[in-house]
């Protein structure tokens, strides 16, 4: 701050403090030999604040949950992920059945009602259905697999 108020001081007066021959600047003395410089503070690595980003599924889900899964016919145990993912998102068990995440799965609207149909005959997921709104799913809680094998 002391160097700052000679140069205003200076400034002011008219004359330049740089011309000046009393002023002795060399700049070969702030080289370094031998390279380039490193930081002398090192970047902190912290955590990444929101977990992981993008599409992921969360668990735990129970293994006897999707043993049952795959035992039903068709994409239900594709339809059961996509299910999870979303209560994983939502961390809940009550979760929107929205059709546009099949859609960007890959497979077709009739296949996934199919799917969903099945699940809730194996008494592993509950549908509330009320017209013009998405599909209320709620994810049941499952001891052994009900559904057999035709």
């Amino acid at each position: 701050m002391l160097t700052l108020s000679i140069l205003i001081y200076y400034m002011n007066k008219g004359s330049n403090p740089l011309s000046d021959s009393s002023v002795n600047f060399d700049l070969s003395r702030l080289r370094v030999e031998g390279g380039t410089l490193k930081s002398p503070i090192t970047p902190k690595v912290t955590k990444r604040e929101g977990g992981v980003r993008g599409q992921f599924l969360k668990g735990p889900i129970p293994w006897s949950w999707i043993t049952c899964a795959m035992r039903l016919p068709g994409k239900a145990l594709h339809v059961a992920v996509v299910l999870w993912q979303e209560a994983g998102f939502r961390k809940s068990k009550h979760v929107k059945f929205r059709m546009s995440k099949i859609d960007s799965v890959g497979f077709t609207r009739w296949t996934a009602r199919r799917a969903l149909v099945n699940l809730e005959e194996a008494k592993l997921i509950k549908i509330d259905r009320k017209p013009g709104q998405l599909l209320q799913v709620e994810i049941l809680e499952v001891d052994e697999c009900i559904y057999e094998q035709e």
